[in-house]
């Protein structure tokens, strides 16, 4: 039970009317039968950069400029990402 409350808790946290005391009585034991735990072993991990590539070059040009706007460090290192890969 207590990792349900810290899930909820946790993951819940912008939601300040679902808290995990006020679920109703019985509520939270009829959830956990239909919860299972279990663990992954990761052997790799595989990343991908998705930049609109599968868009048409004007789309990609428009989000470019659209980053560039935004004016923000990460947004324009996106655009000068996105330019490049063009």
């Amino acid at each position: 039970m207590q990792y349900l409350e810290a899930l909820i808790t946790i993951h819940e946290a912008q939601d300040s009317s679902y808290q995990f005391q006020q679920l109703p009585e019985g509520y939270a034991e009829k959830m956990l039968k239909g919860i299972v735990g279990f663990s992954l072993k990761i052997d790799r991990l595989e990343g991908k950069a998705k930049l609109s590539q599968n868009h048409p070059k004007a789309r990609q040009e428009l989000v470019a400029d659209q980053l560039k706007k935004a004016g923000g460090e990460n947004q324009l290192a996106i655009a000068e990402w996105m330019e490049k890969n063009m």
